[in-house]
C-alpha cells in the first residue's frame, strides 16, 4: 500500500514554498530594518560632529553650577519626567570672565561644582566654548555601542536565515524525489 500518494506531494511542496516565502520576507525585512537604523545612526553622526577649527586656544573653565532641566521619558506606562543636568563652565581670557552653559544635558551631572575643565575657545569669540572631554560626540560614543546592536543584530540575523534557507532549498532541490518527506 503507498501512503504516499500524489495529493500529499503537492501539498507539502505548497508548504515548503510557503515556509520558505516566509523566511525570505521575514529576512528581507530585517536586513532591511538594520540597513534603515544604520542610516539613521550615520545622519545622527553627521549631526553630531563639530567642526572644532574655529576654537583656537585652551583655557580651564571652572564648573559654577549644574542647570537643572527637565526631560519626558517614554516607556512601557506612558512616560515620566527626568531631571537633566548641564554643566555652567566659567573661565577667563584677557582679562575678562565669560559664562557659558555646556551644549550636553544629561540625567545625571558629568562634573561637580567646582571641578575644573580644560576648554577651547574661539580668540574671535571668547564666549564661544567647546568642551572636548563632555560634549554630544563623547556622550554618543559612549552610547554608540548600544546602537551599534540595533542595527547590527537584525543583518546578522536575516543573514543567517537567508543563508539556512538558502541551503534548505538546495537541499531540497538535490534529495531525490523518492526521498523527499517535507
Amino acid at each position: 500500500m503507498n501512503y504516499n500518494s500524489g495529493v500529499k506531494k503537492p501539498m507539502r511542496t505548497r508548504s515548503f514554498i510557503v515556509l520558505i516565502l516566509f523566511f525570505a520576507i521575514f529576512s528581507a525585512i530585517m536586513i532591511g530594518s538594520g540597513i534603515t537604523v544604520k542610516s539613521i545612526v550615520k545622519e545622527m553622526e553627521g549631526e553630531i560632529n563639530v567642526d572644532t577649527s574655529k576654537y583656537d586656544k585652551t583655557v580651564t573653565a571652572t564648573i559654577i553650577e549644574n542647570e537643572k532641566g527637565t526631560m519626558y521619558m517614554e516607556d512601557d506606562s506612558g512616560g515620566y519626567e527626568s531631571d537633566t543636568f548641564s554643566p555652567i563652565y566659567q573661565y577667563e581670557y584677557n582679562g575678562q570672565t565669560y559664562t557659558s552653559k555646556g551644549d550636553v544635558s544629561n540625567t545625571t551631572a558629568h562634573y561637580s561644582v567646582g571641578d575644573k575643565a580644560e576648554v577651547i575657545i574661539s580668540s574671535d569669540n571668547p564666549s564661544d566654548m567647546y568642551d572636548p572631554n563632555y560634549n554630544a560626540g563623547t556622550e554618543y560614543k559612549e552610547f554608540k555601542g548600544a546602537v551599534n546592536a540595533f542595527w547590527i543584530m537584525p543583518i546578522i540575523i536575516g543573514i543567517i536565515i537567508g543563508v539556512i534557507m538558502f541551503f534548505a532549498i538546495v537541499k531540497r532541490i538535490l534529495t531525490p524525489r523518492h526521498l523527499k518527506t517535507f
